[in-house]
């Protein structure tokens, strides 16, 4: 099944990242960055460096081109235009070549079988050191890509240590940790446990944890002062937006107020909910649908795509073609087998992803002019959650 075209860099690592059944701490730590960086690459709020891109290929299973463009067509490298003026000599040399190999077959005609011969294993000799020069080409072209890469590589690496060095200059917490637990799919939150340890402190100072997503109202937690410099709080936080950041507030005595960003984590339901896809083609080839003679014919599958992560599965599912605004024929899916394998993250603790699709083609139906026809899907997992997508296949 194939997703549009359109797709973002971003949303691309994530599609590919939740198909191998990691998390992003999981694939932030098999690349060797963070999961905050990670996650401002999913959303498309910074894009990776090529030592990064050919990092997170790698561990993908994917070609830098496919992950950049979503096709594996490959993709010229801009360092390869260095090599115009070498690639021009080879071309001037075939050239020349050419024009010899003409005037040694002319002079072959009249000399005689046994002059050919010769000249021909002349010409394949000649021939074949074009071939290898060919080849030392392709190689130096290789060597000064990856020479691009490299440079570009320790050119990212280099900004990144500036960038901690200037923000360790002004940092509040010396360390932090914070988790989430105890989903409640009502009212689609979870509870936040966090710890900060204030880099400096003295008597009077109080701390808090501000909580902003966008959209939504800024929550402010107060932090307790556990002794030795830790803060303590904790509260339920509105899982529904994609990101939600955590900012360390710190009031002096005499009222100034300092604020450090802590984190920015994405997605934080998404470990709790079903990823449901209903789609009208598959491997790029679109269900059709024509409505002639007052009769609705299919060829092609729909199809029905839902994953989970470790904490949510599917307990009914059903897809439905709809005529008119009427339910003519449902397709009931069969979730029963339903169940992944375990996958460790970094810290060691078993995690379960599993990604299924399910194929349906409709029988032909009556139709009217002007009749809408869709198709829906209608999935419910253990918690009790209602998930429902649709398609026009005729408005």
């Amino acid at each position: 099944m194939t997703r549009e075209e359109s797709q973002t860099i971003g949303r691309r690592i994530q599609t590919l990242r939740r198909a191998a059944g990691m998390s992003q701490e999981t694939l932030a730590a098999a690349v060797g960055v963070s999961r905050q960086a990670l996650g401002k690459w999913e959303s498309d709020l910074s894009l990776p460096g090529l030592d990064n891109l050919l990092a997170l290929a790698q561990t993908l299973g994917v070609s830098c081109d496919e992950l950049l463009t979503g096709n594996s067509a490959p993709q010229q490298d801009a360092a390869a235009l260095s090599l115009d003026g070498i690639r021009t000599l080879l071309d001037a040399h075939e050239t020349r070549a050419a024009k010899r190999r003409r005037v040694t077959l002319a002079i072959a005609g009249a000399a005689g079988a046994v002059l050919v011969c010769a000249l021909a294993a002349a010409l394949l000799y000649t021939n074949g050191r074009i071939d290898e020069l060919g080849g030392r080409i392709g190689q130096v072209d290789a060597q000064v890509s990856g020479l691009g890469g490299t440079l570009q590589a320790q050119t990212d690496a280099m900004a990144e240590r500036l960038q901690q060095a200037l923000d360790a200059q002004d940092a509040l917490a010396a360390g932090q940790t914070h988790e989430y637990s105890d989903w409640d799919p009502g009212t689609q939150t979870l509870l936040l446990t966090a710890r900060v340890t204030a880099k400096e402190t003295e008597p009077g100072m109080q701390a808090e944890l501000v909580l902003t997503a966008p959209g939504l109202d800024a929550v402010t937690l107060p932090m307790a002062d556990a002794g030795g410099g830790l803060y303590e709080a904790s509260g339920r936080v509105n899982a529904s937006a994609q990101t939600l950041t955590g900012t360390f507030r710190v009031i002096l005595p005499d009222g100034t107020v300092k604020n450090q960003q802590l984190w920015e984590d994405y997605d934080i339901a998404g470990e709790h909910m079903l990823s449901v896809e209903l789609t009208d083609g598959i491997d790029g080839r679109p269900m059709t649908v024509s409505a002639q003679r007052g009769e609705l014919r299919f060829s092609g599958e729909a199809g029905l795509c839902i994953s989970a992560a470790a904490y949510c599965r599917p307990v009914t599912a059903q897809m439905a073609l709809e005529v008119g605004g009427e339910t003519v024929e449902t397709y009931d899916v069969d979730v029963s087998d339903f169940g992944g394998e375990g996958i460790a993250d970094e810290n060691g603790v078993a995690e379960a992803f599993s990604s299924v699709t399910h194929f349906w083609t409709p029988e032909s139906h009556p139709w009217q002019e002007g009749q809408t026809v869709r198709l829906t899907a209608r999935v419910e997992d253990d918690q009790g959650v209602v998930y429902e997508r649709e398609l026009v296949l005729l408005p």
